[in-house]
C-alpha cells in the first residue's frame, strides 16, 4: 500500500474476526510505534495497531467464553483473573502506544506531585472503572488525595505499622532494588549475554552483580516470594519496566540513578555511563 493511500479497518470487521485468528495468550511482543518525532503513522505501524487491537478484542470474548456459567468448560476463577490482568496491561501498553508523549499528562501539569497523582487517575477513571454503580473505589482514591493537602489523614493510604528501628521507607528500598533484578529478567530475555547485562546494571545501581543478586533474598523476605516471582516474570515479558528495547540504555540509567540518589550515591553521567557499558559508538 503506497503512502498516500490510508489503509481502513472497521469496527465491525474487528468485531467480526474469527476467534481463533489471533490471541493475546502467551510471551508476545506486539510491535510497538516509533517514538521518533513524525506526525503521521507509517503503513507498518497502522498495520501492527490493527493488529494489537484486533489481537484484545478477541481477548475479551475469550474471557467472556471462559466466565460463561453456560459455556461448556467455565475456566477456574484464578485464570480468568490472570487472563483478565494479562489483558488489561496489553490493552494499557496498546493505548500508551497510541498516545505517544504528546497527548499523556506532565508532572508540570499538577500544582504537585500528588495533584499530578489525582488529575492522571481522573482522566483514566473512565478505563480504571468497572462498569458498576456500587463501585465507589476510585471516586474514594481521588477524594482522599484532593482532602490530603488540606490536612485530612488517608484511610486507604495508611501505613503499615514497622518494627523499631528499621528503615522508615523498607519497602521503597527494596523495590528499588527489585527493579534492578527486574533489569536483569529483561535483558536475558532479550537474549543479552549475561556478562553485558550485569555490568550494565552494576554500572548503572553503583553496586556489583554479586551484591544485587542477594537483593531478591531481602526482596523475597518483605514482600514474599510470590510477589518477587510474579514482578521477574512480568518484567521478562516487557510489564513493569520502560520497554524500549533495544534502547534501553536510558532508562536503565534512569533507573539506577534513583537507587544511587535514595542511597546517596555520587551520580553518573549518561555519557560515561553509556560509554562504558554499550561503546564510544552508542554515546
Amino acid at each position: 500500500m503506497s503512502d498516500s493511500k490510508k489503509s481502513k479497518v472497521s469496527l465491525r470487521s474487528l468485531l467480526d474476526a474469527n476467534d481463533e485468528d489471533i490471541d493475546v495468550e502467551g510471551d508476545v511482543e506486539f510491535p510497538r510505534i516509533s517514538r521518533q518525532p513524525h506526525y503521521e503513522l507509517s503503513d507498518d505501524e497502522r498495520e501492527a495497531l490493527h493488529f494489537r487491537l484486533d489481537a484484545l478484542l478477541n481477548g475479551v470474548r475469550r474471557i467472556q467464553r471462559m466466565a460463561d456459567p453456560e459455556f461448556e468448560f467455565e475456566a477456574p476463577s484464578d485464570i480468568i483473573r490472570q487472563n483478565r490482568i494479562d489483558l488489561c496491561r496489553q490493552a494499557a501498553s496498546f493505548l500508551g502506544d497510541v498516545c505517544g508523549d504528546w497527548i499523556k499528562l506532565s508532572e508540570n501539569d499538577g500544582l504537585d506531585p500528588l495533584d499530578f497523582v489525582r488529575m492522571s487517575l481522573q482522566v483514566w477513571q473512565p478505563v480504571l472503572d468497572m462498569q458498576d454503580e456500587n463501585d465507589f473505589f476510585w471516586e474514594d482514591v481521588l477524594e482522599e488525595l484532593s482532602n490530603m493537602p488540606f490536612g485530612d489523614e488517608p484511610e486507604i493510604f495508611v501505613s503499615a505499622p514497622r518494627p523499631p528501628g528499621t528503615s522508615k521507607q523498607p519497602a521503597k528500598l527494596t523495590q528499588k532494588r527489585l527493579t534492578a533484578l527486574q533489569w536483569a529478567e529483561f535483558l536475558r530475555a532479550r537474549e543479552i549475554k549475561p556478562k553485558a547485562y550485569k555490568q550494565q546494571i552494576s554500572l548503572a545501581y553503583g553496586a556489583d552483580f554479586e551484591t544485587i543478586r542477594k537483593w531478591r533474598l531481602a526482596a523475597e523476605k518483605l514482600f514474599g516470594s510470590d510477589f518477587v516471582n510474579d514482578r521477574l516474570q512480568d518484567a521478562s515479558r516487557g510489564f513493569g519496566l520502560p520497554n524500549r528495547f533495544p534502547d534501553y540504555a536510558a532508562p536503565l540509567h534512569a533507573y539506577g540513578q534513583q537507587y544511587r540518589n535514595m542511597m546517596g550515591f555520587s551520580e553518573i553521567d549518561i555519557d560515561v555511563f553509556i560509554e562504558a557499558t554499550f561503546g564510544k559508538d552508542n554515546s
